[in-house]
């Protein structure tokens, strides 16, 4: 009797829920403290927690999950589906792919497509954590942050977005870094960054919180002294020098505007002429 029990459990067919369930997820229903043990917690080979501290709880950020169809569903299970029964602990990491309200749809029900081109070559860019980490020009920057407010362009009112992926180690890697990608030119790691192959890049969940709240959760969990030179840090929590050189960027700009206008004096004596 055991053994046909046995036999029934090894028969049980994997399917994309299969997917959650390996990331310590419920599928189709969102549990907060589910999230909170996968999401908020350090990575493996990271020095920064994945998600600050509290953001699950936030009632500002909103988690969804996409609406793959089945044909995406079942290339995922087909690639990977039998090797999710003995997948070790480094078998797979999340990943952050931040985005705009432009292709927020378009992922929804298509997943991740990757990229051509990038600093270092085709694949699908993530971040390993929300926190601060290089970019390819070697500035700190909070990446995510950056990424899904469209470079902190655009209506302020509008969240910022990114998925939350979970990236498959293809190649059995027992490092620590793998999936770290390097710089094409001259070979340089970029270790706060993740790259994929769509293949193997699981679209997990949605998610879009207001800039402001995410802003302070980022600071608060990565860079709590204020310290840093990044433009989330100078934009929303700038030093009171910064927030007075502005005054004076402003006061110089309206007063070289007006001296550029003709007076009203100017004006008429011209259309009198």
């Amino acid at each position: 009797m055991a053994g046909d029990e046995v036999v029934k459990k090894r028969r049980i067919p994997v399917t994309f829920d299969t997917f959650y369930a390996t990331a310590g997820l419920t599928p189709q229903q969102l549990n907060r403290g589910e999230l909170k043990n996968a999401f908020e917690k350090t990575p493996i080979g990271q020095t920064q927690r994945f998600l600050p501290t509290g953001l699950v709880s936030n009632a500002k950020a909103k988690f969804s999950y996409l609406q793959l169809n089945d044909e995406i569903k079942s290339k995922f299970v087909k690639t990977w589906g039998d090797k999710l029964r003995t997948l070790p602990k480094t078998g797979f990491k999340f990943g952050l792919h931040a985005t705009t309200a432009k292709y927020w749809d378009i992922i929804r029900t298509k997943g991740l497509v990757a990229s051509a081109q990038g600093a270092c070559g085709p694949g699908i860019y993530q971040t390993a954590t929300a926190g601060i980490c290089k970019n390819a020009e070697n500035q700190d920057e909070f990446t995510t942050f950056r990424y899904g407010t469209g470079d902190f362009s655009g209506d302020h009112s509008e969240p910022c977005r990114f998925v939350i992926s979970m990236i498959m180690n293809k190649d059995d890697e027992t490092r620590e870094d793998w999936g770290v990608p390097s710089k094409s030119t001259d070979g340089t790691e970029l270790p706060g960054w993740l790259l994929s192959q769509e293949e193997d890049t699981i679209p997990l969940l949605m998610v879009e919180m207001d800039r402001k709240a995410f802003a302070e959760l980022l600071i608060n969990e990565y860079d709590p002294k204020r310290e840093s030179n990044t433009r989330l840090r100078r934009e929303y929590f700038p030093t009171a020098a910064e927030i007075e050189s502005r005054k004076r960027m402003e006061r110089m700009a309206q007063l070289a505007g007006s001296s550029s206008k003709p007076s009203s004096q100017w004006s008429a004596s011209s259309e009198s002429d």
